[in-house]
């Protein structure tokens, strides 16, 4: 599968109601879709999807009992502080996350959902994300894995409030995950347009299928890197106009502001996959989905610092 993407790896790929996926591509380059992970795969896919457009000044509305709602909906290109809203990434969290939740787990999930504050500032509950994934969900997968002191490395990680902890925090993850899964997974330090040569993320669940096996990539490395992801999602860099395509359709130019305030949703399926591969590293389910209500909590409670 050929794609060419932004550094949001997760932000533009969702499901379809056959069970492959779709992407968004800013660039010039293809848009194609492929097979969604097996049963073999680390994550349980599930039902069907709506493609129901919406807007990021829109309500959502969706069916968290209709697993794998498509995440692409949750809120447009170009979407800045003055329109999106917290619950957009709650939301966008929470979609993703139904990927790889059981019924009974999205239902709780879904039912927390529905008691948390949306007036968080959109900026640090964007940043939120991000350290929740870093210091919260990929620590989880280290410790399952027995590494126990990169766990505590990233646990001792200073939150990620701004661009620059959230840079610091990029560092210390790239620097845990191996150099040929950096290569294929994570775009070059400071790199906008991307074309990964392995994807960790087969609709919004966690996949391994598409890691070679002689690269010896452990589920507890792949959480580590889409922790990495969901903080370089939300990286800060200058505005950069390209020529989009949607389903294969050119959609004109676009000119996209890069940050928190616009790229929020990649932060949020980042961490959602991250939960995912700490799963299939051996954590407890009861502690991930734990902490998939505390990275809510977290996202819900931030505030303007």
């Amino acid at each position: 599968m050929r794609r060419a993407l932004l550094v949001l790896a997760f932000f533009f790929v969702g499901c379809d109601d056959l069970g492959t996926r779709h992407t968004t591509s800013v660039a010039d380059d293809e848009t194609s879709s492929g097979s969604e992970a097996t049963s073999d795969d680390a994550v349980a896919h599930a039902d069907g999807t709506d493609h129901t457009a919406a807007t990021a000044s829109e309500p959502l509305t969706w069916d968290p009992l209709t697993h794998c709602q498509g995440i692409d909906r949750a809120a447009g290109v170009g979407t800045d502080a003055s329109t999106a809203r917290v619950t957009h990434i709650v939301n966008a969290l929470v979609e993703s996350a139904s990927c790889w939740l059981t019924d009974d787990e999205l239902t709780a999930v879904e039912a927390h959902r529905q008691t948390l504050p949306t007036t968080a500032p959109i900026v640090p509950a964007a940043y939120a994300t991000a350290d929740q994934a870093a210091r919260v969900l990929a620590p989880l997968a280290l410790e399952a894995a027995g590494r126990r002191d990169d766990a505590a490395r990233l646990r001792a990680l200073a939150p990620i409030v701004d661009e620059a902890s959230r840079a610091a925090a990029e560092a210390s993850l790239r620097a845990l995950t191996p150099e040929a899964l950096r290569r294929g997974a994570l775009p070059p330090p400071g790199q906008l347009m991307f074309a990964p040569t392995i994807s960790l993320d087969d609709g919004h669940g966690c996949t391994m299928a598409h890691v070679p096996a002689s690269l010896h990539v452990t589920p507890a490395d792949a959480a580590v890197a889409t922790a990495a992801m969901a903080s370089i999602n939300l990286a800060v860099r200058s505005p950069q106009t390209a020529d989009i395509t949607v389903d294969g359709r050119p959609a004109g130019p676009v000119t996209v502001a890069f940050g928190p305030a616009t790229m929020f949703i990649g932060g949020a399926q980042g961490a959602s996959v991250t939960a995912c591969f700490a799963l299939s590293a051996g954590a407890p389910r009861e502690r991930v989905t734990s902490a998939l209500s505390q990275a809510l909590d977290a996202i819900a409670a931030a505030h303007a610092g």
